[in-house]
């Protein structure tokens, strides 16, 4: 299965890098806190702060809130509410967008585990000019696939891999993101991750750009006294 997915993906990836294609370069900043709540339930709040390079201009600001539920060892659930600023030149353009998730994890050996993800948006996204927000929003719909596969190092070492496949309803694919990423655990449920991003993404005129992005998060593990 794990294979079946990849060569899907990296066919897609291909296909990509064969089209018309504007190459850009961007970083990004994270903070992540994850609560526990109990056994079953754990809520998580991120915010997601993104600028482009080359030359250095904000693009991306992205705020989250998720409830996880884990269904048993290998299933859990999550319903999210995002709010989006994306800059069009100096014009912050708002979305909303809650979505649903369900994924499936499970142990390969060796300290290697794998899992499949199905995310399912619903995204409300501001009318706007070149120059100012207009009246209203649009709305769309967009099914993600992802799978990932994790290493354990050791206690304080993790590195993760994953390549996700993005789709619009109304007019097909959207875009790829090929993440590879390191994790440091930290004293105090703290934890460092550093990782690298490359996206395609298709250009509503035609073409593709192709993103190099850098992604530097601090997370934070908080859990309950009760549990």
């Amino acid at each position: 299965m794990n294979r079946i997915f990849f060569v899907i993906f990296l066919i897609f990836n291909f296909l990509t890098v064969k089209s018309q294609t504007i190459h850009q370069q961007a970083y990004y900043f994270r903070f992540l806190a994850k609560v526990r709540l109990n056994e079953k339930w754990a809520l998580q709040a991120e915010t997601d702060y993104r600028r482009f390079m080359n030359p250095d201009r904000v693009w991306q600001n992205f705020n989250q809130l998720r409830l996880h539920y884990r269904l048993n060892p290998h299933w859990e659930s999550v319903a999210a509410m995002t709010y989006a600023a994306v800059w069009q030149g100096s014009l912050p353009v708002p979305e909303w967008r809650p979505y649903q998730s369900i994924q499936y994890q499970h142990s390969l050996g060796h300290n290697w585990s794998s899992a499949y993800r199905f995310q399912f948006e619903e995204r409300f996204i501001h009318h706007s000019s070149k120059t100012e927000l207009t009246e209203g929003f649009g709305f769309r719909m967009r099914p993600r696939v992802r799978w990932l596969v994790s290493k354990v190092i050791n206690p304080k070492w993790t590195a993760r891999f994953s390549e996700e496949l993005f789709y619009h309803t109304d007019n097909g694919f959207n875009q790829t993101q090929t993440w590879l990423y390191i994790e440091r655990q930290l004293n105090h449920g703290f934890v460092l991750d550093l990782g690298y991003l490359k996206t395609f993404v298709k250009r509503s005129g035609g073409g593709y750009f192709d993103r190099d992005n850098v992604r530097l998060s601090v997370i934070k593990n908080f859990t309950l006294k009760n549990i």
